[in-house]
């Protein structure tokens, strides 16, 4: 069978340390399947392409007035040139009209259109708290959505003190922080997570940090600027996994405030951190009671639980083991062999 893999218009970052766990699997599967032919449709080269049964197709991206139109003629092409069987896409705006059976996988449900679930074959995604928000969208059809289980990289896991304080040094001023992973998207999201470590702070005293990483959004600035903390907020982006994931292993506790990532907790309890994060998310579905949650929206009920986690050690201790049993549930393998066994029901 021969099984294209659409990687175009930037739909999925494979180095994006939210998805690197999806690159590792998709590698492991195509790698067990001698017998199927794969096609990688990308502008930009990975490892993958190394592989003897994965031809790489290179697109590259075109002005974005045509942009559209112009992949749409292009992936055509390709589908047709090596006779494919089975189209695999991440996070599409849009699927092709074509009789080929269509699998899209979504690692994020705010740039997939409906007509776009209900056009493909088959929909793979991670939880299934986003299988439950694309059955609201869907409302038919249901059968079709598959929960493939996230996996968390090997990165993600055991650092000597040494370099927890050689990372400390390097990012938080020698201190203990809280590690907030993840695209902060609107003023008010940062505006909840500086008041909710401002009052964290006015109670406790302390001189713990927070670490902000991920892209910076240069409005923000003036939010920082008359903020009372900011020498003790750091905001960290353009860094790679393995930089991540010695930043996540040296955090005193990982905060998920906002329901939208359930990685990054995953993880921060591999890496034997403590995890804070909003209930009714994801994260609640993922953690169960290896992680502490707030009921409300409220820069209050974060800041009490911050505060719980840092008068109560032997709670933290807790939620430490309870989340490295969780995390251990995760593993590579069996991510790529329900992967695959999604992808190709597809076809069947």
């Amino acid at each position: 069978m021969n099984i294209a893999i659409d990687a175009t218009e930037n739909a999925v970052d494979f180095i994006n340390s939210n998805n690197s766990f999806l690159f590792e699997a998709l590698k492991l599967m195509v790698n067990e399947q001698p017998a199927n032919q794969f096609i990688l449709i990308s502008n930009t080269k990975n490892d993958l392409q190394q592989l003897p049964n994965l031809i790489f197709e290179n697109i590259k991206p075109k002005p974005a007035f045509f942009q559209k139109s112009w992949l749409t003629l292009k992936l055509s092409s390709i589908l047709k040139k090596h006779k494919v069987d089975l189209l695999v896409s991440f996070n599409k705006s849009r699927l092709l009209f074509s009789s080929i059976p269509q699998c899209l996988i979504v690692t994020d449900t705010a740039k997939v259109k409906t007509s776009c679930l209900r056009k493909a074959k088959t929909i793979i995604v991670f939880s299934v708290f986003v299988k439950n928000m694309i059955l609201k969208q869907l409302k038919k059809d249901t059968n079709k959505i598959e929960v493939v289980p996230a996996a968390i990289a090997t990165q993600f896991g055991k650092i000597g003190v040494r370099r927890k304080n050689e990372v400390k040094e390097k990012y938080s001023d020698g201190k203990e922080f809280f590690l907030f992973v993840g695209a902060i998207q609107t003023e008010k999201e940062l505006i909840f997570l500086l008041k909710s470590f401002s009052q964290f702070k006015k109670r406790q005293q302390s001189n713990l940090q927070l670490l902000i990483v991920g892209g910076k959004n240069q409005k923000f600035d003036k939010n920082l600027e008359s903020y009372k903390y900011r020498k003790e907020v750091k905001w960290i982006s353009d860094i790679d996994e393995n930089e991540l994931a010695s930043i996540t292993i040296a955090a005193y506790a990982a905060l998920q405030p906002f329901g939208a990532s359930y990685l990054p907790a995953l993880q921060a309890m591999q890496s034997a951190v403590p995890v804070i994060a909003i209930a009714k998310s994801v994260v609640q579905e993922i953690a169960k009671e290896a992680a502490l949650f707030i009921d409300a929206e409220t820069s209050a009920a974060l800041a009490e639980k911050m505060m719980l986690i840092y008068t109560n050690e032997n709670l933290r201790m807790q939620l430490v083991e309870k989340g490295k049993i969780i995390a251990a549930e995760f593993n590579i393998e069996q991510t790529a062999t329900q992967l695959a066994h999604s992808i190709i029901k597809a076809v069947n």
